[in-house]
């Protein structure tokens, strides 16, 4: 399975936890293309707490031949069609696809088994220079962060690197290139209140300011997204 993850602004801001906004339905109207129009079994939308005008789109696909297979398909169409309606174009939009392990499917930790209310979203992006020796040692930090996030009461974990290679860096610095590979981390909480009263985050925290250090890291990016399943 490749997960397909697409950050994008909208036009205006909305409360996509409102079944009845606009952009909602736009979104929703979307994802039923994808779903009931392709082998995706499938997919999920959220925002960023405290960011209205941002959404982020998870879908799963059985492969990337079936991605490939839709986008090429009369129905894509119709999908972009709903969504390009709601999406501020003149901001940017990061798609990625993402394999993940140990969850193939990242579903439960989206929230799918019920458990999970909301989610902690880790993305790092790394200078696409990086060697394989330096992305051993990134994903060999991550491993490490795993425990830590499922001793201080997250639910589900799992991570894996993006396919795409040329991702551009969200925040730059004068003279370092600007196009990165992505690192991607899942972990699933109760809620936003039981992951700011958790012990165990300090620590997590502490790791990720570790991870900043290597000169591989060009940026990393944490939020927390609570999703809707379609």
């Amino acid at each position: 399975m490749i997960t397909e993850i697409v950050t994008f602004q909208l036009k205006a801001s909305a409360n996509l936890s409102d079944s009845t906004s606009p952009t909602t339905q736009a979104i929703r109207r979307s994802l039923s293309v994808v779903l009931d129009k392709s082998e995706a079994p499938s997919a999920y939308y959220g925002q960023p707490k405290d960011k209205p005008d941002t959404v982020v789109l998870f879908v799963n696909w059985p492969s990337n031949d079936e991605h490939e297979q839709f986008k090429s398909s009369p129905s894509y169409q119709e999908h972009f069609g709903h969504m390009i309606a709601v999406i501020d174009t003149e901001k940017p939009i990061t798609v990625l696809n993402v394999p993940f392990t140990p969850l193939d499917d990242p579903s439960p930790a989206l929230g799918a088994n019920g458990k999970v209310g909301i989610t902690e979203l880790i993305v790092l992006y790394i200078a696409s220079s990086a060697s394989p020796v330096d992305k051993d040692a990134i994903s060999s930090s991550v491993d490490k962060m795993k425990p830590l996030m499922e001793r201080s009461g997250k639910l589900e974990v799992c991570g894996g690197w993006a396919l795409e290679d040329s991702i551009p860096n969200p925040a730059p610095q004068p003279g370092e290139e600007d196009k990165c590979l992505v690192h991607v981390s899942l972990g699933g909480w109760v809620d936003a209140q039981s992951h700011s009263q958790s012990q165990g985050s300090e620590k997590i925290q502490q790791s990720i300011e570790d991870l900043q250090q290597s000169k591989s890291v060009k940026h990393i990016m944490s939020e927390l997204v609570k999703f809707h399943a379609m």
